[in-house]
């Protein structure tokens, strides 16, 4: 578990105490003040997820065109663009 998710894990359960400031837990935990309160108001997601908003196929979209092109090129037929798009 990453420092970022252990010190919100931290301020969930008020491991230093009610009404301590983030700065603490930060300081605590090594971690960026401004990072940790952005992810704890929700502000700020996650690099991990962000990546996946970003991305044009699912998983699974993915590994199933990873396999046809696997397929063509076992076929000795060379993957083109026009024929990965469609």
């Amino acid at each position: 578990m990453g420092s970022i998710k252990k010190a919100i894990k931290a301020m969930e359960s008020r491991e230093l105490g009610y009404n301590i400031p983030a700065s603490k837990y930060a300081t605590k935990y090594n971690v960026d003040q401004v990072t940790l309160r952005r992810r704890w108001r929700g502000v700020q997601a996650p690099k991990e997820t962000k990546n996946i908003a970003q991305q044009n196929l699912t998983p699974q979209q993915e590994l199933g065109l990873v396999e046809y092109i696997k397929e063509l090129t076992d076929l000795g037929i060379p993957p083109t663009r026009d024929m990965i798009q469609n």
